[in-house]
């Protein structure tokens, strides 16, 4: 029994000897990214937090993995919306950007392009919703004479046909919003 125990054992040596071992920057990194992503939630979710005092705080050397952590939160709330609801997030979001960028002329022209593409989202969705409508009655008016499909097949497919459309025009911008993204996360 002894000898199967020491085999046991030995195979865990063994594989434990074969991982490599982890740099101490990417420990670091592991240990500072998520205080960075903890410091960028609180400055989204309380107007009244002071982003700078808090980054005052960090000591240099990690840095850089705390504003990684930060960015990273940042660009996961920047979201396109149909209405105004996501505004105030967004702005909100876009502060912090710039805060926790030593180049805030080029980060504060690329979230303009960002906020751009977001009010111009908002005009296509409102024109595209106007033109289904439009051309869904138009389709309905020529089907009056037909046999009736019932209205709760009507909506269905009114519904379903209106999704197909927004997932196209939504996937149009959110190819845009993420190259934007890309630009931020470049910028230093």
């Amino acid at each position: 029994m002894e000898g199967k125990i020491k085999t046991a054992l030995e195979k865990a040596l063994e594989r434990a000897a074969s991982f490599r071992e982890v740099p101490a920057d990417e420990i670091e990194k592991m240990e500072q990214m998520p205080r960075g992503r903890a410091i960028a939630a609180a400055f989204i979710n309380n107007a009244s937090y002071d982003l700078k005092e808090a980054l005052d705080d960090i000591p240099p050397g990690t840095m850089t993995y705390v504003i990684e952590g930060c960015q990273e939160v940042f660009l996961m709330n920047l979201a396109l919306s149909a209405d105004e609801s996501a505004d105030d997030l967004n702005r909100r979001v876009m502060e912090g950007i710039i805060a926790i960028k030593r180049d805030k002329k080029q980060a504060s022209e690329v979230l303009g392009e960002m906020n751009q593409l977001f009010n111009y989202y908002r005009q296509a969705i409102e024109q595209t919703r106007e033109r289904f409508k439009q051309d869904y009655e138009k389709r309905e008016q020529m089907n009056r004479g037909r046999a009736s499909r019932g209205r709760e097949q009507e909506i269905m497919e009114f519904r379903e046909e209106w999704s197909n459309v927004l997932r196209q025009l939504n996937a149009r911008f959110e190819t845009g919003l993420t190259e934007l993204k890309e630009r931020v996360k470049a910028i230093s």
